[in-house]
């Protein structure tokens, strides 16, 4: 048991709610094809870690820019060459060094940003990965905490990282169920011993990826 301590373990069907994608989409990302290897393979197969939730978090915002599988593969392979790291996409060295120009994948390496879905060719992106402005790093420069609204963490330290309310081990979860079964927010924040404004951002975080 000691590998899954502290890293989070989501499912395929997990990963795909919490990243607002469909299921398809991860089997895509995380399977390898006779052209390609797999862009984020789960490390504990067939489950994923927190550090491949974040790795496909980056993808699908790369995907969304357009960026096609086979140029995020060879991305990551040369990232992880130039790192020393099987999960490249969880490092802090690319939270302000991840971009994208048209479909191109550009990472700046060495002071210098250059398309790494295309053999390094030197240029300068547009359009930095707002979305790791959301991803707290650790003293080992991984992908550590995530906030994917104001009020909500995912830390794979808490409840196998599960979307809980910030700085607390309370599942949004448990709280939006509560209130979609028809206990008011006053309610459950009183048993949680929360204010209502958490537990209706609670609610609305939940109802936000179940409408994804």
């Amino acid at each position: 048991m000691g590998k899954y301590l502290n890293r989070g373990m989501y499912d395929l069907v997990e990963v795909a709610h919490l990243l607002g994608v469909d299921p398809d989409r991860v089997v895509r990302w995380s399977t390898p094809t006779r052209s390609r290897a797999a862009i984020v393979p789960p490390a504990l197969d067939p489950l994923f870690t927190f550090h491949d939730l974040i790795s496909l978090l980056v993808v699908a915002k790369l995907v969304e820019r357009q960026v096609s599988n086979e140029q995020l593969a060879d991305g990551v392979a040369t990232l992880s060459a130039e790192l020393g790291t099987d999960r490249p996409l969880a490092r802090e060295e690319l939270r302000d060094n991840i971009a994208t120009m048209g479909r191109a994948f550009f990472a700046r390496l060495r002071g210098e940003w250059v398309d790494v879905g295309r053999g390094g060719q030197r240029a300068f992106p547009e359009v930095v990965l707002p979305a790791l402005k959301q991803v707290e790093y650790g003293d080992d420069h991984f992908a550590a905490i995530w906030r994917p609204r104001k009020g909500v963490w995912l830390n794979p330290r808490v409840q196998a990282g599960s979307a809980c309310i910030d700085g607390t081990r309370v599942p949004t979860e448990v709280l939006a169920r509560a209130v979609a079964l028809g206990e008011s927010p006053e309610d459950v924040a009183d048993n949680y011993e929360l204010d209502v404004a958490t537990v209706l951002t609670a609610a609305a975080y939940e109802h936000q990826l179940a409408a994804a």
